[in-house]
């Protein structure tokens, strides 16, 4: 490739990552799915869209961790999810039809839109469920994970057209699929790096966060990494990205004795490095330092990517038309291409999470993909290309001071350190790195020692820290905190050392549900088996709080949420309820979302929802007290809300934060369609104007295309039973400009 003085180069880099699951006491069988679930859906899929389209190279980042499982999976580990799928479902034991019931419905929304049972499925009540239900949802789930490439295969296709009624065979079938797929990953990337179509590079061991650890730390994640690309890759790979673009001056002497040629990073170190903002108002007015290719004092060439490039392909493209969107990204790039440049050859780094932003798009973004890659290839102006070639042949300049730290999160490290959990999490770890160290003092270097600094490094992944506290929430929080905590036991294990008390307690003191079963319960406050099925946030820690249980659960006419209080008795509390999707709503401290509509609970009285930040609209609900326990439903009917939308849950003391401290999270089952208008784009400033019948009351919609100002003002008029429409018009509301054809009755204003 010929690098020319002033061209514009673009590297995308996908970064593939998974955490280093636990494996099942006695088992070769981890807890969770993911690596064998993303491998089928994505690795192999983004890895070979570059090399239909000539002239495109890409990079791809593959994590130790995910490397390591990736092998043994290919070697015969397997996993949970993959076990509870084998089993013949005439004989599955009612324990494992509930774990297949609470795993079974996690994949993507996009995923699942190509097979309707499976959406049938999620929201029959469970109880309901016959064998044949149990294997089509076995099914529906592998099926849902195979990229839409491996779909379109006539076997699998067949199944896809199938709709439900699968024989054991059928499942089968999909099970091999997904194993031959599995064990093509690695190879065919060892293929594609060879033939010049991709680059791969690779991060410290276990994703950790690298300014957070000690130097012998740091030493160890970046050589056991160094050592595993070597292992299936067969050199030292030319780049690194350090996870979450983490990383600062301590570690750039370690980098360069690696033999580590470039770092990747985010834009917002550069901005603290040079100490010159990159951008105003969110438009880029430096590119010319953000296309630079920069070096530390004794460390390797950086790049540093531009998190608004990225974040369009994360966040905003998704939801767009593919072509409008590739056409979108090489606008923005050859607008930077044009604007102010240096003397040598300029490179934009793309960083995306390539399975956690692709599961977002439409047929996991092959389109997108497709229509991107031609573009690039036909355009002049920019050229897709891989860090290691561009710097291979170029000068990089060098940075004015020490490398400041920080990450492309928030541009600092806080998001790992800091809260209450994270402290208690790091504190684990120091005290096990401990009795590790002291083992070593005494006994020296044996394969003990080696497992237990291998467990440490598990530990130190930054996937455990970044679900720790209350800035972040997964739906899976607990499995988070156990993940870790195996980890840290497995040290104390491998060295013969009692395992501390602290290190066998969940460090959060919550496990926070994920998801919501159909079920259909009597509110009468006395719980009972119709409870069974709900899904339950429960206090983990031991100690005696407000609160000791949540439980949440629906049909289709209702949403069923229960609390048990804890040694104190029945106390006031607030529901508060949020829908990401809805505009508006009320920051309240404490809160992780927007407050929309709230439920007032004294003991004993009745209970009503209110609209939060809104004209008052009292609406009864059914509620239930009994002991030390509240049940109560609420119809969707007075929610306003739509199939599909996620609803969040938190129960407040008055006044005070939630509990649990993260919310519970809800998808609202299809719904009825209740428009009794609906007008598309009757304005050219409103996307749709629709009236909608919630029984006791009416909904007035307006979605508009953007919202100019704080004083904007939206009104509808009624007429009720009207007459021919009046030349001459009638006169709107008092002081309001303008004439409506019919006479009217009432007025509906919505003030900004």
């Amino acid at each position: 490739m010929v690098i020319t003085a002033g061209a514009l180069y673009v590297a995308l880099i996908w970064h593939h990552h998974q955490p280093l699951y636990p494996k099942r006491k006695g088992e070769n069988v981890y807890t969770q799915p993911w690596v064998r679930m993303h491998a089928t859906r994505h690795y192999l899929r983004i890895a070979g869209a570059s090399r239909r389209h000539p002239g495109i190279k890409v990079t791809i980042n593959l994590t130790p961790t995910l490397l390591s499982q990736l092998e043994d999976l290919a070697s015969g580990a397997t996993d949970r999810a993959y076990v509870l799928s084998s089993i013949d479902s005439r004989i599955l034991t009612a324990a494992q039809k509930r774990e297949i019931h609470a795993t079974f419905f996690s994949a993507p929304p996009e995923a699942k839109k190509p097979l309707p049972g499976y959406r049938l499925l999620e929201y029959k009540p469970v109880a309901d469920y016959a064998a044949q239900d149990w294997r089509d949802l076995q099914v529906y789930f592998n099926l849902s994970w195979l990229a839409p490439d491996v779909q379109r295969e006539p076997a699998m296709a067949a199944l896809m057209r199938k709709g439900g009624k699968f024989r054991e065979n059928d499942k089968l079938a999909v099970l091999r699929r997904h194993m031959e797929l599995v064990r093509e990953v690695i190879p065919a990337h060892a293929r594609l790096a060879r033939d010049g179509h991709v680059e791969l590079t690779t991060s410290p061991y276990s994703h950790p966060i690298l300014p957070l650890l000690g130097p012998a730390e740091r030493a160890a994640q970046v050589s056991m990494a160094i050592e595993t690309y070597r292992k299936h890759f067969g050199r030292t790979p030319a780049g690194m990205w350090p996870a979450e673009g983490a990383a600062s001056q301590a570690e750039m002497p370690l980098f360069l004795g690696a033999g580590v040629t470039w770092l990747g990073s985010d834009e917002r170190l550069l901005e603290k490095t040079t100490g010159r903002p990159l951008r105003r108002a969110g438009v880029l007015v430096q590119p010319d330092l953000l296309t630079g290719i920069w070096k530390t004092r004794e460390g390797p060439a950086i790049l540093f990517g531009d998190r608004y490039l990225s974040d369009r392909i994360s966040k905003s493209y998704p939801s767009w038309d593919p072509a409008s969107a590739a056409k979108d990204l090489v606008a923005r790039l050859t607008s930077i291409a044009a604007g102010p440049r240096h003397a040598g050859p300029r490179l934009v780094g793309i960083v995306v999470d390539g399975a956690t932003a692709l599961d977002k798009y439409p047929a996991a973004g092959d389109a997108f993909l497709a229509a991107l890659y031609s573009r690039l290839a036909s355009d002049k102006r920019v050229e897709a290309a891989t860090p290691a070639e561009v710097l291979a042949r170029a000068k990089p300049m060098s940075l004015p001071g020490p490398l400041q730290g920080g990450s492309r999160v928030d541009g600092d490290l806080s998001t790992w350190q800091g809260e209450p959990e994270e402290e208690a999490a790091w504190s684990l770890l120091a005290r096990a790195r401990t009795a590790v160290a002291e083992y070593e003092a005494a006994r020296g270097r044996t394969r003990h020692l080696a497992a237990a600094q291998a467990a440490l490094r598990a530990a130190e992944g930054s996937d455990w820290f970044y679900w720790f506290g209350k800035d972040r929430e997964s739906g899976h929080d607990g499995l988070f905190d156990e993940a870790f905590r195996h980890h840290v036991q497995a040290a104390y294990r491998a060295i013969g050392r009692e395992i501390p008390e602290e290190a066998l307690k969940p460090v959060a003191a919550w496990n926070h549900a994920s998801g919501t079963p159909s079920i259909s319960p009597v509110v009468d406050g006395k719980g009972g088996a119709a409870w069974a099925a709900a899904r339950e946030a429960r206090r983990m820690d031991g100690q005696a709080g407000i609160l000791t249980k949540i439980q949440a659960g629906h049909d289709a006419r209702n949403l069923y949420l229960a609390a048990d209080f804890g040694l104190s008795g029945k106390k006031p509390a607030v529901v508060a309820l949020g829908l990401a999707s809805r505009p508006g709503g009320v920051v309240r401290k404490g809160l992780p979302f927007r407050l929309h509509e709230s439920i007032e609970l004294q003991p004993g009285a009745s209970a009503s929802l209110r609209s939060v930040g809104g004209p008052p609209s009292p609406r009864q609900v059914s509620v239930a007290w009994a002991r030390s326990r509240v049940e109560i439903a609420v119809p969707w009917v007075l929610l306003g809300v739509r199939g599909g939308e996620d609803l969040a849950i938190a129960f407040l003391e008055l006044g005070a934060v939630p509990f649990p401290d993260l919310p519970v999270h809800v998808r609202v089952p299809p719904q009825p369609d209740r428009a009794v208008v609906s007008l598309d784009a009757p304005r050219p400033s409103v996307k749709r104007f629709a009236v909608e019948d919630f029984g006791s009351e009416w909904a007035f919609v307006w979605s508009l295309e953007s919202v100019p100002s704080s004083l904007e003002r939206l009104e509808a008029y009624l007429a009720i039973n009207p007459a021919s429409p009046d030349p001459g018009g009638y006169p709107l509301l008092a002081g309001r400009p303008g004439r409506v054809a019919y006479p009217w009755q009432a007025a509906v204003v919505a003030d900004g």
